[in-house]
């Protein structure tokens, strides 16, 4: 009977424990990131991206800064409106929850609804760049003294000061002395973890509808996004052809050479403002994306879509290539196989329209600029000051 007893009581503390760690597998752990999220681009989605892995199974929770919480920490409003940004942060695929207008202090009721029963957070997650509010505070200091502050490595090379800065003509994005971006074997895996296989399967076996579309995707813009949305709504697989930076500037050319005015020369003038693997991994952070050919021809050839199987090549309504002058329908072969498929675009945002946004602000952000660059330099320095091989000796030694 004692030997039964035991053996009964064994089985329940077991089973007691299995319960228990199926409740704690059941359970994913919420962080939350937050950010201004204005000129979405790389940097911002390798946060978004590093955010989500800082616990297993992690559900990501995105706080949006409100337009008016902008001016009111950093004197100016954002070149992309609230409604645009949060829409482009839902479109990530490391997102699982968006939070629109949140504040860009940090405060302690604020913390409390994050951290409390209202959005159940973990970790709220942040770069490893300072967030100074105008009185020169930690906007994170609360959480820190929680201990619920998780830093991750800022992206080097881009920023949206950075773009600011290309728009403006004051960076080159080929100069030897700025910060780049590296475009690693790594960083593409992490960016296409847990992405979809570029080819579809072999002939033979039940083929998925695969879809392509091309462009240059500057900035990767609202109008991007949405679009791409659609188009993975009509196919099962979407393959997305980045063109290389040369087609792109020829591009260009062409429509700078067809400006009817200065101001349109102005704002067709920028050769792209980011680097074809700036743009890939932008493109590769989208969730309707299941990959990237990167460095894809203006036309695509008809190899390429025989390799990739693709059934269908979509075009929208609104184009960064509207009005130009004597160059046709590159895509006039395509239509006459029938492959092309006409969508409407939900946005009528173009890469132009983000330029023109920040010209006519130009003084603004030339001041702006100066402010926010000086600091990215400070940080930039202090990086690689306390990471170099001989500070890292000088350490080690006690020096």
């Amino acid at each position: 009977m004692a030997l039964v007893l035991l053996f009964s009581a064994a089985s329940a503390a077991a089973a007691a424990a299995w319960s228990a760690q199926l409740r704690r597998r059941s359970k994913r752990r919420r962080v939350y990131m937050d950010g201004c999220f204005d000129m979405m681009h790389a940097g911002h989605f390798n946060a978004l991206r590093q955010a989500s892995r800082c616990a297993e199974g992690a559900e990501l929770v995105v706080g949006v800064v409100g337009d008016a919480e902008i001016v009111k920490a950093k004197g100016s409003a954002p070149v992309i409106p609230e409604a645009e940004r949060v829409e482009q942060v839902q479109l990530c695929r490391w997102v699982d929850e968006v939070l629109d207008d949140v504040p860009y202090d940090l405060h302690p009721s604020f913390v409390g609804e994050l951290l409390g029963s209202r959005h159940r957070v973990d970790l709220v997650v942040h770069g490893d760049d300072p967030c100074l509010l105008p009185d020169g505070t930690d906007a994170y200091a609360e959480v820190k003294r929680q201990g619920r502050f998780v830093e991750v490595p800022r992206t080097e090379g881009i920023s949206s000061t950075d773009i600011v800065g290309r728009i403006l003509g004051h960076v080159a994005r080929e100069s030897a002395e700025a910060p780049q971006l590296l475009f690693t074997g790594a960083r593409v895996e992490e960016f296409r973890h847990g992405g979809e296989a570029c080819l579809p399967p072999p002939v033979g076996h039940t083929s998925p509808v695969v879809g392509y579309v091309d462009g240059a995707f500057d900035l990767c813009h609202v109008g991007h996004a949405t679009f791409l949305r659609m188009c993975r709504e009509h196919c099962d697989v979407l393959i997305v052809g980045c063109h290389a930076d040369g087609v792109v500037r020829e591009r260009r050319r062409r429509q700078h050479a067809a400006a009817r005015t200065r101001e349109e020369a102005e704002e067709r003038a920028p050769l792209p403002l980011l680097s074809l693997h700036e743009r890939c991994l932008a493109l590769w952070a989208q969730r309707a994306v299941s990959d990237v050919v990167v460095g894809a021809p203006l036309c695509a050839t008809a190899d390429l879509l025989a390799t990739l199987r693709v059934r269908k090549v979509f075009r929208g309504t609104v184009s960064e290539g509207s009005g130009l002058v004597g160059t046709g329908d590159r895509l006039d072969g395509l239509r006459k196989r029938r492959l092309v498929f006409d969508l409407k675009s939900p946005s009528s945002v173009t890469t132009h329209e983000v330029v023109r946004r920040v010209l006519n602000r130009k003084e603004e952000f030339e001041k702006r600029y100066e402010t926010k660059s000086a600091k990215e330099a400070a940080y930039y320095f202090n990086k690689s000051s306390s990471r170099s091989p001989v500070n890292a000796e000088s350490n080690r030694n006690g020096g």
